[in-house]
């Protein structure tokens, strides 16, 4: 049966660029019985213009160049609302939606994130929920993970 491995798309760079060694990790899961997706928080507004370059969808960009080049298979990304005031269900909804879109129990949808918003998304949309660590609060409820390959290595093969 495949599986859907949901991946915040930013654990995979910082401020400024891409960590290649974490993307890598993510190659032999796009190649079995794992979908892969990235999700995103949808902006208020993108950037781009003549002058001046949205740096998210630089980032997506290079992620897909990358996963690419290496011969791994990305789905795609997945915009969730920004984490403003009363979004929460919202967000939800929309990670319930993306198990339907592929025909599986949510149960059977992995979620990586450090982010406390996305957290608390997979939680009420019923996924399969890993927290990496980071500064942000913690959600006591769900596994709590080291970094990306510790997360890697837990999930079912």
């Amino acid at each position: 049966m495949p599986r859907l491995l949901l991946v915040d798309s930013a654990l995979l760079h910082d401020e400024q660029q891409l960590q290649r060694e974490r993307l890598e990790a993510l190659i032999a899961f796009s190649k079995g019985d794992w979908r892969l997706l990235f999700l995103s928080w949808q902006p208020e507004q993108w950037l781009p213009s003549r002058r001046s370059v949205d740096q998210e969808l630089v980032f997506q960009q290079q992620i897909h160049e990358q996963l690419t080049r290496w011969g791994a298979d990305l789905d795609g990304f997945v915009y969730l609302p920004s984490p403003v005031f009363g979004r929460r269900r919202l967000r939800a909804r929309c990670l319930s939606a993306v198990a339907k879109r592929y025909r599986l129990a949510a149960e059977a949808v992995s979620l990586l994130s450090a982010r406390p918003q996305n957290i608390e998304a997979g939680i009420m949309a019923g996924l399969s929920v890993m927290q990496l660590a980071s500064d942000d609060k913690r959600v006591a409820t769900v596994t709590q993970v080291q970094d990306l390959e510790q997360a890697l290595a837990r999930l079912p093969a």
